[in-house]
């Protein structure tokens, strides 16, 4: 039977903004595309009124990173690629909170810009065995290249397109498992997304 995994053994990085001025900020950003992707559901709005919108989201994104720190788990926000890979290698278990680039570039972005894939598999430690949980951003597109890269890892991955907010709440309750269970985080995480996920 696997060893239960510890809240001390996760790691949450967010890459998207969660204030109003990385918002407005990344709006102006042409390196950065989530939010100006974003914006485009709500034609005719005012930057104000979107941000009023998308404040709630990030609202509840600090609430649930309150709350996993408050459980142990490392908390990182406007995460660079270089904070993401120092916390793979503090944390075992990684969850990555970031858009996913249809790019040129195609890859992820962090809080300084797209990065291209391949930099970010290149990132990892070279024997990395951990668990990368991408569930939050649309990516399944990473898997391949991941497990090319860095065999030893698992990622799990969503197969369809993913909502914030849903993928939040999710989040959330995999903590509240991992707290008053002994289980590992894949059951956990199987357990709360049950068909909608994929793990490798």
């Amino acid at each position: 039977m696997p060893r239960p995994d510890r809240l001390q053994d996760c790691g949450l990085a967010f890459a998207l903004p969660l204030s109003r001025d990385a918002f407005l900020e990344d709006y102006d950003n042409p390196s950065k595309d989530f939010v100006r992707n974003w914006v485009t559901q709500f034609e005719g709005l005012s930057l104000d009124h979107l941000w009023l919108g998308y404040g709630r989201l990030a609202a509840y994104a600090r609430l649930v990173a309150a709350e996993a720190a408050a459980l142990g788990v490392s908390v990182v926000t406007d995460v660079t690629l270089d904070s993401w890979a120092a916390l793979t290698r503090a944390r075992p278990i990684t969850t990555l909170v970031a858009h996913w680039a249809e790019s040129a570039l195609h890859g992820v972005e962090f809080s300084t810009g797209i990065v291209p894939l391949e930099h970010v598999c290149a990132a990892l430690p070279g024997r990395y065995r951990g668990l990368l949980d991408l569930t939050v951003c649309h990516s399944s597109q990473a898997i391949a290249p991941l497990k090319r890269a860095r065999p030893g890892c698992t990622v799990l991955a969503n197969r369809e397109a993913a909502r914030l907010d849903i993928r939040l709440a999710m989040y959330r309750q995999i903590l509240r498992v991992l707290n008053h269970e002994r289980i590992t985080y894949v059951d956990a995480a199987a357990r709360v997304h049950m068909a909608g996920l994929e793990v490798t």
